[in-house]
Formats: C-alpha cells, sequence, structure tokens
C-alpha cells in the first residue's frame, strides 16, 4: 500500500483509499465553497470520446454538488481552457490527442507545473503497473481505471474535493500487482 494512504472497507464501500493528510489548498476551497452555501465544484472535464466525455459529465452533474464548465476533448483545448477558466477540480483521460502539447506524464507534468493547488483525477485504460504508479506520482489525487464501477467516479470526486486521495478499486490492484 502506498505511504499516507489507508483503505477503507464496509458496508457502503467498495475500495476507497483515502490520503490521511487533507491538502492544504483544498481545505481553503472547501472552507470557501461551505460559506458560499450551495456552490456547485466547478470541473473541467478532459476527453476525447464524446461518448465517454458525455456519459462522465451526467453522472457528475446528477446532483447539485458539481457543476461541468467546460469539456476539452484535446490537450491544447485543455491547456488553454485552465488558463481562462476557473475550476475547482480537473477529471482528464491520460491518453489524448494533441499536436502542440503532449498528453500523458508530460501533460500531468505541466498542469502541475502551471496550477499546481490544481485537484486532478485521472480517468485512464491505462493497465501497466508501472506507468500508473507514475501517474500516482505526479501528485494527482484521484486515479480511476476505466474499466472500474460507475459508482467509484461520484466517490473519488467528493474524496478529492475533501483534500483526500482516491484511488479507485481495478486501480489500486494494478498497482499492488
Amino acid at each position: 500500500q502506498a505511504r499516507g494512504l489507508m483503505a477503507i472497507t464496509g458496508p457502503g464501500y467498495d475500495s476507497t483509499v483515502v490520503s490521511t493528510k487533507m491538502h492544504a489548498h483544498s481545505r481553503r476551497t472547501l472552507a470557501a465553497r461551505k460559506e458560499q452555501a450551495v456552490m456547485p465544484a466547478r470541473v473541467i472535464l478532459a476527453d476525447d470520446h464524446p461518448i465517454v466525455a458525455a456519459g462522465v459529465r451526467q453522472l457528475l452533474e446528477q446532483d447539485s454538488t458539481t457543476s461541468v464548465v467546460h469539456v476539452a476533448s484535446s490537450t491544447e483545448d485543455l491547456m488553454r481552457t485552465l488558463a481562462s477558466t476557473p475550476c475547482d477540480l480537473l477529471i482528464t483521460d491520460f491518453s489524448m490527442p494533441g499536436n502542440a502539447v503532449p498528453d500523458g506524464l508530460s501533460m500531468l507534468g505541466t498542469i502541475r507545473r502551471k496550477w499546481p493547488d490544481l485537484a486532478v483525477v485521472v480517468l485512464t485504460r491505462i493497465s501497466n503497473p508501472a506507468v500508473l504508479r507514475s501517474i500516482r506520482d505526479t501528485g494527482v489525487r484521484g486515479l480511476i481505471n476505466k474499466s472500474d464501477a460507475l459508482s467509484e467516479l461520484p466517490q473519488a470526486v467528493l474524496s478529492v474535493l475533501n483534500g483526500r486521495t482516491y484511488i479507485a478499486k481495478a486501480a489500486m490492484s494494478l498497482l499492488e500487482s
């Protein structure tokens, strides 16, 4: 198990793994959102597959806790949007097309350098444990494999918005292999 993470099991939990430390920026963000009462968390979603993006958006907007403010379909679109659109959370695919801006670990590194306090959840179909460890090591706060249960995404969003780290069940299985 990764250092600083603990598994939560029991009724109502699939395989939630959360950090034992809350990120300072997330505490401030959560406190500010509480003061604003019902202000939903602003989410930028990045995925180059329209059906996946539409499904994730619908799942996120089923309740009033999140609002998708933009859907990016390429790395260039994502970087432009991050530079111009305030958000509380980025949910991004790991592999996306882009000519001028690379995807993958390079993209995550750029995001971390330019927006170090931004909470990032990576949604991927990557199954290589070494690559998943590298993704986790970039400082993302959530990691979900596209083969995970639908219920993992809202759990990840809630955990990350509350300053915790979330590794979904299938991703954790792969990381431990």
